[in-house]
């Protein structure tokens, strides 16, 4: 008996020893790796899509079941849900893979029937936008009553932006593309918009402080229409990726994907990744990134702490109820 128990314990230690190393070595493996950023999308079919520009990957996650073309996507980060605009121009959100519900009306928003917003942004617990072809930037604020995660129509603050460029007139400005916001880090608050022109080459690209808005804010210019980086300045659609070190464009005429340099607002095209929803058109919209995938399956991380104790104490229960069996016996 006392050489059964003095060999149970030598398993006991061999399988924590096989454990811990195990452990440890998939903490390693996970350090090691870069986390793929899935940005959401929507398409002209009211689809929302993932994609991992990483892993040039894409597909359709969800059908929202609205009829005509939805815009304005944007992606709150701390709670997995997505806002965009549909044809009502009435906003609505989408809870990372459940059903969708609406937010607030056209009239809440302070949009016209007929002009549909084409630009949106997650920031602050606020849904921003800019009117089309206007330097009128709004502020939707959302409210989560009682701690809730459920988001409802708060308030609607109005600012005036001056120094937006434009292509040839002062009324020719913020025809968009698509807008992006910095959320968190040392640059939280920092917001980069890139303009659209009817010819898909001469758009433009600048950026506006957040922070220094109060009822007015003033935008920097950064690239400028036909600045050369190969291919002009098409319309992109724009999303960081999720910790905000990478910002994205894809084109929608097309469906080419690029990266932006915010210095400079020049494009390096991601060379053989080309995503369309329908016929060669891309995402109408993007509206930011998880490092989470929508259609994950949860499984047990067998490299977190709480996953390698639950291994370990089924394998010492296992080992000491033998152990008995065999004094028993």
């Amino acid at each position: 008996m006392l050489c059964n128990v003095c060999l149970s314990r030598r398993v006991s230690l061999a399988v924590v020893a096989s454990l811990l190393l195990v452990s440890g070595a998939f903490r390693s493996a996970a350090a090691g790796s870069i986390v793929p950023s899935y940005i959401y999308g929507i398409g002209d079919n009211n689809r929302i899509w993932e994609i991992d520009p990483v892993g040039q990957t894409s597909q359709a996650v969800y059908e929202t079941g609205l009829t005509g073309q939805s815009n304005a996507f944007a992606f709150d980060t701390v709670r997995d849900q997505m806002f965009f605009i549909d044809a009502n121009n009435d906003l609505y959100y989408w809870n990372h893979g459940t059903t969708i519900a609406r937010v607030a009306t056209a009239t809440q928003l302070g949009v016209a029937s007929s002009t549909q917003p084409w630009n949106a942004a997650y920031y602050a617990d606020a849904f921003w936008f800019f009117n089309t072809e206007s330097d009128q930037f709004n502020k939707v604020s959302l409210a989560y009553s009682g701690g809730s995660s459920t988001p409802g129509f708060g308030s609607l603050t109005t600012y005036t932006i001056a120094g937006i460029p434009y292509n040839s007139t002062p009324g020719d400005r913020n025809r968009f593309g698509d807008i992006a916001i910095i959320a968190s880090g040392r640059d939280a608050g920092m917001l980069y918009a890139a303009t659209a022109w009817p010819t898909n080459t001469d758009g433009l690209f600048y950026s506006l402080d957040l922070n220094t808005l109060t009822t007015t804010g003033t935008a920097t210019a950064i690239k400028g229409a036909g600045v050369p980086d190969g291919n002009g300045n098409p319309n992109l659609q724009l999303s960081f990726n999720g910790d905000y070190s990478t910002l994205y464009g894809h084109d929608y005429n097309g469906g080419k994907w690029y990266t932006v340099a915010l210095a400079t607002g020049n494009l390096t095209e991601i060379v053989g990744f080309t995503t369309y929803t329908s016929g060669t058109n891309g995402f109408r919209d993007l509206g930011g990134a998880s490092l989470e995938s929508v259609t994950a399956v949860p499984e047990i991380d067998p490299g977190s702490f709480g996953s390698v104790i639950a291994l370990l104490l089924a394998a010492l229960g296992l080992i000491e109820r033998r152990r008995l069996a065999r004094v028993a016996a």
